[in-house]
């Protein structure tokens, strides 16, 4: 499907053996490229293939859901990939996928899964996902799947309200170009008589998930396929050093902040950790996309401003419903920076706060922190779940700090877990 790659085969797969499978298994739907000038038969996807790939896939990994025969990881590793992983629900067709890698000789991983159930356990530079969304019993949760264990680049191709799919949906030609005008996603009967096809996307549903239902993708491009169908290109932001100032209402974040950009700590957090950082706050993340924050990728330095006390005033109930923070998966490395005073202090910050112009909700929520506060060991389970939730990212490279109260002063010290971090409430 492209110039500059690998077109011989395994010698144990000579032309007439090869000949004899294709005559013997008579495979067809999905085209797929063999030695010899062979091919299976089916629609070429070279335009796909460019999309997902780009100009160099030496050393990726791609995975692959819904491979059905395997010809787009067989193209991967034509191409250069470091590593391809096939998923299929179908034992036959990933039976035959094997046999098709092994003719090209290629150390392919195959595997049957019930895609709805499968949960990824690596990441990947390249997913891909073509055509299954609309068989699936939740696809959202899918499409939340592969952000995270994407690395660089999410490719879907998606069914939507063209002429193919409305043989399947039975709409009629006005509300199906209504439909794909707006932001929708579509409820088929889903029954075996239409091949399990269950849900139907808007161009701009999709967009709209993998921009605003989720922060890990910098940018999202659309391009329209043969078959008015549509391919979704997401790149996944990359932040080479992130560095997190959290803390509940009233810390002093924004004054450390100050510090921290002044290159105040760089004796405990190493040289430049922060200058020249993009600093973004949760609210602005919450309310833009992240091209709009960021305007190149890769990053090399950030700091976000965040507040642990933040899901009270938005009906969160946690710190993982909080789609802020999907930006700790698009960091390499995480300086994680506990600005974490004792309750009296907070008590006493709130106190002398005068109440704002944001409206009720907001000073009904500053109500309801200062009560928090109050509470006898609230404020440590506070701190633990954050920390929690900290260890419990993706980010290989972590370091822990806290800015704590100790004999009167506020120091900055790096800590090696949750329990040196409580000891400074006491």
């Amino acid at each position: 499907m492209s110039d500059s790659k690998k077109d011989v085969g395994s010698p144990e797969w000579p032309k007439e053996r090869i000949t004899q499978f294709l005559e013997e298994e008579g495979l067809g739907r999905q085209w797929v490229d063999l030695p010899y000038g062979l091919s299976i038969a089916g629609k070429k996807r070279s335009r796909l293939c460019d999309i997902a790939f780009g100009s160099s896939m030496a050393g990726k990994t791609v995975l692959d859901v819904g491979s059905y025969l395997g010809g787009f990881c067989i193209e991967a590793m034509r191409r250069g990939a470091a590593k391809a992983v096939g998923i299929d629900v179908d034992p036959e067709r990933i039976r035959q996928a094997k046999v098709i890698a092994s003719i090209w000789g290629f150390d392919i991983e195959y595997m049957v899964a019930d895609l709805d159930d499968i949960n990824f356990d690596r990441e990947f530079d390249i997913s891909l996902c073509f055509n299954v969304l609309h068989h699936l019993r939740d696809p959202v949760k899918m499409l939340h799947k592969l952000s995270e264990s994407t690395k660089m680049r999410l490719v879907l191709e998606v069914a939507s309200f063209g002429a193919h799919d409305r043989k399947t949906t039975k709409l009629p030609l006005f509300v199906a170009k209504m439909l794909g005008r707006h932001e929708t996603i579509y409820v088929a009967d889903g029954s075996p008589r239409s091949e399990n096809k269950r849900f139907f996307f808007s161009p701009s549903a999709v967009c709209r998930i993998l921009s605003c239902h989720m922060k890990r993708f910098w940018k999202v491009e659309l391009f329209q396929n043969d078959r008015e169908r549509y391919i979704i290109k997401a790149e996944k932001l990359s932040i080479e050093n992130l560095t997190i100032v959290a803390g509940p209402s009233g810390a002093g974040k924004t004054t450390f902040i100050g510090e921290l950009m002044d290159n105040k700590y760089d004796n405990i957090l190493g040289a430049g950790v922060a200058s020249n950082s993009i600093y973004v706050t949760a609210k602005k993340l919450g309310m833009m996309n992240l091209s709009e924050i960021f305007s190149a990728n890769p990053v090399e330095k950030a700091v976000l401003h965040y507040e642990t006390t933040r899901y009270i005033a938005s009906n969160l109930h946690g710190f993982s419903r909080d789609i802020t923070l999907d930006i700790v998966n698009c960091a390499k490395s995480v300086n994680f920076l506990f600005i974490a005073p004792r309750a009296s202090t907070l008590i006493n910050q709130i106190s002398k706060a005068k109440p704002t112009n944001k409206g009720d909700k907001h000073n009904k929520a500053r109500v309801e922190i200062m009560n928090f506060y109050s509470k006898q060991g609230w404020l440590r389970e506070h701190y633990s779940g954050w920390f929690d939730f900290c260890m419990n990212t993706t980010p290989v490279q972590k370091r822990f700090f806290a800015f704590v109260e100790i004999g009167g002063q506020r120091e900055l010290r790096e800590i090696a877990g949750k329990d040196e971090l409580l000891q400074f409430l006491e």
